[in-house]
């Protein structure tokens, strides 16, 4: 095929469209995933603030988390560039992610570990004379107090490491681990979600970030559908319109799913179903209200109604207490 019949097929290929439908799907999956990142980090344990250091960052234990959350492990290290001489060790390593289900590389990362770095360059001893240092050199090293090798208290000196060929193995290893941790923070809204808890900011939720939204529209993929198709059979044009109507996200549920046609077609002649009582959510105007209300309406407990919100403790709920029982009310029956 010539050049030019190339052109002419490449100008039949259709550029990629934005849709509302693809802005509002992405949006929908970019939420899931960082709530998901957000349930699974502990602190002090899968990320923490390093001495030094201004924030929280991630650590490996976290990065190896998020991977395997995400379904995916790290490939083979490739190694981007490697210096040893006397003077230095430098490695700089390039990890792939891999997502087990297609077998692509879906991210990367890449990180780079020295002798240079201070925790590799120098050393803290109590008898530097030991490694054939004189008292006109010791008077130039630092000093802090602490413990020898019996943990008694002494004075330590920094010293230059004397044991440089021996952190090969370790610089190589930190190299890879900073490396996956940069692999992790690249995978689809984990750099956002990061941030946020790294910062301790508390981020409103919006209609398709809160726990209620995310599991709805979970169910409609599911069966799937697209946000068009499910507003079309519902007849309306877009699920507040639903939701001012008076209905439950369950009843749409229903709907999407056939049965509730089922239910009506085998439903005895004469039977009535009772009416679902609704509370109006504008009266509950203090937390304490939105406690009594869902214990009188569905016997919830305030663990109960914190944990169907999403959120951990009383104090990271961003919303009203309205608000709070709108989104409790939709997935109750």
């Amino acid at each position: 095929m010539t050049t030019e019949l190339v052109k002419k097929e490449e100008a039949r290929v259709p550029a990629p469209r934005i849709t509302p439908e693809a802005i509002q799907e992405t949006m929908q999956s970019i939420a899931l995933l960082q709530s998901m990142v957000k349930d699974l980090l502990i602190r002090s344990i899968d990320y923490g603030r390093i001495p030094g250091t201004p924030q929280d960052s991630l650590w490996d234990p976290g990065a190896s988390q998020i991977i395997s959350a995400f379904n995916c492990y790290p490939g083979e290290r490739r190694m981007l560039k490697f210096e040893d001489n006397e003077e230095k060790i430098v490695v700089c390593i390039e990890v792939p992610i891999i997502s087990r289900a297609t077998g692509q590389v879906v991210g990367t990362g890449v990180g780079a570990a020295s002798t240079l770095e201070t925790k590799y360059k120098y050393r803290w001893v109590p008898n530097p004379q030991e490694w054939g240092y004189d008292e006109l050199a010791i008077k130039t090293f630092k000093t802090k107090r602490g413990k020898d090798d019996e943990g008694s208290e002494t004075m330590l000196y920094r010293i230059p490491n004397p044991e440089h060929s021996e952190l090969l193995n370790t610089i190589i290893k930190m190299a890879s681990k900073r490396a996956e941790v940069d692999a992790a923070e690249s995978l689809p809204g984990v750099s956002s979600v990061l941030r946020q808890i790294f910062s301790g900011r508390k981020v409103a939720r919006g209609e398709y970030e809160s726990p209620v939204w995310q599991w709805f529209w979970g169910e409609v993929r599911r069966l799937g559908l697209t946000d068009q198709e499910a507003h079309t059979k519902l007849g309306v044009t877009s699920m507040k319109d639903w939701l001012g109507k008076g209905h439950s996200l369950d009843e749409a549920l229903n709907i999407l799913r056939g049965k509730e046609t089922r239910e009506r077609e085998e439903e005895p002649t004469g039977s009535s179903t009772k009416p679902k009582s609704q509370r109006d959510p504008e009266t509950i105007k203090t937390i304490q209200d939105l406690y009594k209300a869902c214990h009188e309406d569905w016997g919830m407990q305030p663990k109960d109604v914190i944990k169907e919100l999403g959120y951990s403790s009383q104090t990271d709920i961003a919303e009203t207490p309205a608000e709070c029982y709108r989104k409790i009310a939709l997935v109750k029956p």
